[in-house]
């Protein structure tokens, strides 16, 4: 009898929750979880990363997905804050975050993004469905400068296989006229 009362239990918990089960999702290029994925900056540096918002598993409908700046605000904003994101596709969001010149080598922004699935409520309002958060951190470090005298130019190995493709031609033809002539 407990195993029966155990089977309905864990169905009806399963039929209750079912329609909180999501195909949305959010990633992003950089992540704290270990091994970590730090975004390196220097001071006075501007740099925009995409947000890649996931509308690509599940039941095929369009949901609005919300994101807010839970810590960071200082260095990264947003241009708008709310998508909608159509069934089977992905949208990136671009993130601008912009480092003051003033930022001592060595500070860390730690960045917290919350990403939410907007749903209708009853009464014609709006609610959050589901929620899901991206953090990382922004370290900040010296501005590193290649000399003109370390810069190999491309266009210098351009030349040397152009070179190394005309001699091996050369070579080529040679043994091949070479062949005619000892054949007559």
């Amino acid at each position: 009898m407990k195993n029966k009362t155990k089977i309905a239990l864990e169905v009806i918990f399963v039929i209750l929750f079912l329609n909180i089960i999501n195909s949305s999702g959010v990633s992003a290029p950089y992540w704290n979880s270990p091994p970590e994925n730090p975004l390196r900056m220097y001071p006075g540096e501007i740099k925009t990363i995409n947000l890649n918002l996931q509308n690509i598993a599940g039941e095929p409908e369009d949901i609005t997905m919300k994101i807010e700046i839970l810590n960071g605000s200082e260095i990264t904003s947003l241009e708008k804050d709310e998508f909608l994101v159509e069934a089977g596709t992905e949208e990136y969001v671009p993130i601008k975050i912009k480092i003051p010149s003033e930022t001592p080598i060595g500070t860390i922004f730690p960045i917290k993004i919350l990403v939410r699935t907007v749903t209708s409520g009853e009464q014609g309002g709006v609610a959050f469905g589901t929620a899901e958060g991206v953090n990382f951190n922004v370290i900040i470090g010296e501005k590193i400068e290649i000399s003109p005298e370390t810069k190999t130019p491309s266009f210098s190995y351009l030349w040397m296989l152009v070179l190394v493709i005309i001699i091996a031609i050369t070579i080529i033809i040679v043994a091949i006229t070479k062949k005619k002539h000892k054949k007559k």
